[in-house]
C-alpha cells in the first residue's frame, strides 16, 4: 500500500506541473489590478513594494 503524498509532494506537484501560469490559479484571490484598493492599502502598500 503507498502512502498519500506528503505536503511537499503535493506542492512540487501543483507549483511544477498544474501551476504554469496565473490564469492557472484557482481563484484571484492573489491578483488585483490596484484600482479597486481602499487609499489607506495603497499607502501600505507603497512601504512594501514602493
Amino acid at each position: 500500500m503507498q502512502s498519500p503524498p506528503t505536503t511537499q509532494e503535493q506542492l512540487q506537484e501543483y507549483y511544477g506541473r498544474i501551476l504554469n501560469s496565473s490564469q492557472d490559479l484557482k481563484t484571484k484571490a492573489c491578483c488585483c489590478d490596484g484600482e479597486s484598493l481602499s487609499v489607506g492599502m495603497k499607502e501600505i502598500l507603497k512601504t512594501i513594494a514602493p
